[in-house]
């Protein structure tokens, strides 16, 4: 899921949200991507339970369920040369062994790496904490900190990361439904029953469409929610980014195939995120 900004590396984006305390730096996801959505949920939802003091003291990232690091709050202990949005478990480095172990045994993992700082080295632990939903394996959160602190306080940051991890991903389903709800309040406030008008999810499925669309179509809603909106397309659009865009699409409806203008139109919530698409069509 993207943002529409502008950033030197096409590839990491920021994270939607943002703390003057940290380095947010966020693996840039293909749009349409239902995973994309599922881990910008989670990202801000460990974010607000673990803006702690504790959790100051290392870094702190996320990866999908193949190991590959789509989120990194901060380089304190490794550069981002090392540690960066993109790097997978395939890559070797010592850190992302803690990850590979995690993703195999389900468990939380720890691996002890030494890393050089110039002349001298230092010994860091890298902890991996599963993240589940549904009895399912989505990702795992690492966390990367000086061996040498004390070991009561190391215990103390893996419990509090393992609270983190339970509480956000309850935190997900929730968030989820608050910005179905914006969606629909967004398009009912702002509906024009003159012209066909359909609310779209971001992969292009149909949420909601009015009366118009109805009468433009030669159907009922219940043919089309919940279908994506190609099936009722001569041809798919294309929507390369989130932003404004009008352009002439060719409907399938009950009369014939029917060429008509449509505009399409981002709707985000209140952090930014991209959720679907505001469509209307005038004949």
């Amino acid at each position: 899921m993207h943002r529409v900004t502008e950033n030197p590396n096409p590839e990491i984006w920021p994270s939607a949200q943002q703390s003057s305390s940290f380095h947010h730096q966020s693996l840039r996801t293909p749009y349409g991507s239902q995973a994309s959505l599922y881990y910008l949920y989670l990202i801000d939802s460990i974010n607000e339970v673990l803006d702690l003091d504790v959790i100051k003291v290392g870094d702190l990232f996320l990866t999908d369920d193949k190991g590959k690091i789509i989120y990194v709050r901060s380089n304190k202990f490794l550069p981002t040369s090392i540690l960066s949005p993109g790097v997978t478990i395939k890559q070797k480095f010592s850190f992302m062994q803690a990850i590979s172990d995690c993703l195999k045994s389900r468990s939380v993992s720890t691996v002890l790496f030494e890393e050089e700082n110039g002349p001298s080295s230092q010994t860091l632990l890298s902890l991996a904490i599963p993240v589940a939903d549904n009895d399912k394996l989505t990702a795992c959160v690492g966390f990367i900190t000086n061996h040498n602190n004390d070991p009561i306080n190391l215990n103390m940051i893996q419990g509090v990361i393992q609270t983190a991890v339970q509480a956000g991903t309850r935190m997900v389903s929730a968030r989820k439904t608050i910005d179905d709800l914006h969606m629909l309040h967004e398009f009912y406030e702002n509906l024009d029953n003159s012209i066909g008008v359909m609310l779209l999810d971001y992969q292009l499925h149909i949420l909601q469409i009015n009366r118009e669309t109805e009468i433009i179509m030669g159907l009922v809603k219940d043919d089309m929610v919940g279908k994506p909106l190609e099936l009722f397309l001569v041809s798919p659009v294309e929507l390369p980014s989130i932003e404004e865009k009008q352009t002439y699409i060719e409907l399938k409806t009950t009369s014939g195939n029917l060429k008509t203008m449509a505009h399409f139109s981002p709707m985000h919530n209140s952090h930014g995120l991209h959720l679907g698409w505001r469509l209307t069509i005038s004949p």
